[in-house]
This record gives C-alpha cells, structure tokens and sequence, in this order.
C-alpha cells in the first residue's frame, strides 16, 4: 500500500494539478478576448507552484484572473498591435526576398520575431512578481528578457521542445502543455528577479 505522503502519490497529486490548470486555461480562453487575463491567472498559479506553496488551483486562477483583468487585457492588446506590425513585416520581407538584401532582411525579422516572443514570456511574469503599472511591466519585462540572456534562450529551446513533442502527441496540448510552459517560464524568470537590483524592479 501507498502512503497519502509517499512520492508515488505527491507525483500524481502534482500531475492532476498540472491537468487541472491546463483544462482551466483552455475553458477560459474559448471567449478569446478572454485569453489575456486567462494567461495572467496562469502566470499567478504558476509563481505559486515555483513557489513551493502548492497553490489550490481553481481559486489561486481566479483571484488571478480578477485581479489582473485590466492590467492583462491591456498587455494583450499591446501584444496583438505587435503581432500585427510583425505581420505586416513579414509581408514586405516577403516582397524583398528576391533581393539581394531580401536574406538578411528575413534573418533579422526572424531575429525579432524571437525577441518579441521572448519578451511577451517576460511581462506576464512581471506582471504577477509584483504590483507595477502597465509602462512599468513591458519596460521591466525588456529588462528581463536581456537579462542572462542564456536563461532566455533555455526558455526558448524548452518551449519548442515541449511543442514539437505535442505536435506528436495531441493529448499533451489539453493535458500539460500551457501549465507546464508556464511553471518553467517563471521558474526561469524567478533565477533572474533574484539578481535583478531594486531600480530594476
């Protein structure tokens, strides 16, 4: 017989906290324009986790949830004007392809790309560490994502690991993939509030 305390069962509870999360998320996000205050409820259970405080997960998402609508809502609106201008880039990218210069104009967008990415996995946890106003977090989460910057590239090369593995097995999209994504990139954010100066924050 299992102990309620033994690993075998702190791995499950651990896992079913995970599935649980996800599932949350996903429901959430079927509105859509629910999808920015949906990822800062994520972001709070996730810090939680990292933490060590084994958050309870329906009520730590949507104190979240409540409590960062606006802030959230605000960055993702932010975020799809990004998305956007990227899009339109990439359009005029295409077009000078057959250039001489269409090569390195392609690099340097795919460069960007990155970089905007990077930094969108920054500002939500920004957001969640502590109370700042909106300027302040994208600011902050400018910071961050320079900061160690090979803290940033693991972060990457780890979300694209767990998304090519999803790729291959579906089941992990609506079990793992969001909560996990989550947990580890505030695990990594967590490595750099620790040596971010008190200006900084």
């Amino acid at each position: 017989m299992f102990s309620m305390n033994s690993p075998f069962f702190r791995v499950v509870e651990v896992l079913v906290r995970f599935v649980a999360l996800n599932v949350l998320y996903l429901a959430v996000c079927v509105p859509l324009v629910t999808i920015p205050a949906a990822t800062g409820a994520l972001f709070a259970v996730a810090r939680q986790t990292v933490q060590g405080r084994e958050p309870q997960v329906w009520p730590t998402f949507w104190y979240g949830f409540r409590d960062n609508w606006m802030q959230s809502s605000a960055v993702g609106g932010l975020s799809a004007l990004v998305a956007v201008v990227l899009w339109v880039d990439y359009r005029i990218v295409t077009v000078w392809h057959v250039l001489p210069i269409g090569h390195l104009a392609l690099i340097l967008f795919y460069a960007l790309m990155l970089f905007a990415f990077a930094t969108e996995l920054s500002i939500f946890p920004m957001m969640v560490h502590m109370e700042l106003k909106t300027r302040d977090v994208v600011v902050n989460a400018l910071k961050l994502t320079t900061r160690r910057p090979g803290l940033t590239v693991v972060n990457l090369l780890a979300l694209g690991l767990l998304f090519y593995l999803c790729l291959h097995v579906p089941l992990l999209f609506a079990g793992f993939y969001f909560s996990v994504s989550a947990t580890f990139t505030y695990w990594i954010a967590d490595k750099k509030f620790q040596q971010m100066a008190p200006a900084d924050h």
